[in-house]
């Protein structure tokens, strides 16, 4: 345990330029001469906290005292924190150096606000755990347009390696786990179809769970009518439970036409998803967005949709492989569905830029993801 002797913020500026000014994380259990100042002041004001000790990160107001404890445990050993404005701290008996990031920035002469930012971001990055489990979309991650991208097969290969819990998500409810596996391995991309997790097979758990073996009229292909079989629903236009609409190559007027009726009758109205729009060779398809946007201007009622960016598709996701939030990663190349959910369902993100969002997207949403790469090779060293 480190003796740490209090001094001034000003002495210590003093003593770091005399170290050659250079800015660093300091030890306090092993170079106990060169400590930040430290004092019995009590944290009471408020300020963005950010714990570095034990592989452990936290973010929190200054206020709270007791997040320190929930964050680190009592008595574990800390290096440093750093906190918004400077005070000080001791827990379980062990010594924190606490100073906010413009004293800390002012200190070392070489730095401004701005790479001190940058330069605390990437220690931060370095001190995570390597992430037990991992979520990841398909489309524009692994694949484009039925061609691997770079780095994918190396990237699932390291997840069997290092014996990751993975799954492989998309909004696209057609086809089964089964279908997709091999439309993968046609890409060359070995993914078994137990690690495949689609908006169909969240939908059916979430009615599984809702409503246990119950009944539905629904317009969607394999890939949702058998996941609803599995779950021991029945199918039907009688009177049914539920409305539940998927993806399909074409819509029936017809079919559309009698989901209006018995949404009217008072069926419920569940789909998978709400993307509006999907791809083909010929242009941009309707896609199930669209025609819930139709049946609700026709019935006023609104669907409940159960894939991204719902977090609960992702939380089906992580009971699937017995994953916990705080030890997983969604990789995904969407801000608006994969980041976004990834965010509410509490999970580390990572945005890729292989996909759908450019840079500059990035700048237009008020959250950000952990990580941006530009593929899913850069990703590999994180496995």
């Amino acid at each position: 345990r480190a003796t740490v002797r209090p001094c001034t913020l000003c002495s210590w500026r003093r003593r770091l330029r005399s170290r050659g000014g250079r800015l660093r994380l300091h030890d306090l259990r092993n170079d106990p001469d060169d400590v930040p100042p430290l004092s019995e002041e009590p944290i009471t004001k408020p300020g963005d906290l950010w714990i570095l000790g034990d592989h452990r990160v936290g973010c929190g107001d200054g206020r709270d005292t007791g997040f320190l404890q929930r964050v680190i445990g009592h008595g574990a050993r800390v290096d440093a924190a750093f906190l918004d404005p400077p005070y000080n701290v001791r827990i379980g008996g062990h010594a924190v150096a606490a100073g906010s990031h413009r004293e800390f920035a002012m200190a070392s002469g070489e730095m401004s606000e701005a790479e001190f930012r940058t330069f605390l971001a990437d220690t931060l990055g370095a001190m995570r755990q390597p992430a037990q489990c991992w979520l990841t979309d398909m489309d524009g991650v692994l694949v484009r347009e039925e061609h691997a991208l770079p780095g994918a097969v190396d990237f699932l290969q390291r997840l069997v390696e290092r014996d990751r819990r993975f799954l492989v998500l998309t909004n696209n409810s057609i086809f089964t786990p089964r279908d997709l596996a091999a439309r993968l391995a046609r890409s060359g991309l070995k993914v078994p179809e137990d690690a495949i997790w689609t908006s169909a097979l969240a939908t059916s758990t979430f009615l599984a769970d809702q409503l246990p073996h119950g009944s539905a009229y629904v317009i969607g292909e394999a890939g949702l009518t058998t996941a609803l079989h599995e779950v021991g629903y029945t199918l039907t236009d009688r009177e049914p439970d539920f409305v539940i609409l998927g993806e399909t190559r074409t819509y029936s007027f017809e079919a559309i036409t009698k989901a209006i009726q018995l949404i009217s009758q008072g069926a419920r109205f569940i789909a998978t998803n709400p993307d509006v729009t999907g791809p083909s060779a010929q242009g941009p398809l309707p896609a199930t967005g669209s025609v819930a946007a139709l049946i609700t201007t026709a019935t006023g009622r609104h669907p409940y949709f159960v894939g991204k960016p719902n977090p609960m598709m992702f939380r089906s996701a992580l009971n699937r492989i017995a994953a916990h939030s705080e030890s997983t990663v969604m990789v995904g190349d969407r801000m608006d569905t994969d980041i976004v959910a990834g965010i509410e369902a509490g999970l580390d993100t990572i945005l890729v830029l292989s996909g759908s969002t450019t840079p500059a997207e990035i700048e237009q949403y008020p959250y950000r993801p952990g990580r941006v790469l530009e593929s899913i090779a850069d990703a590999i060293e994180l496995v």
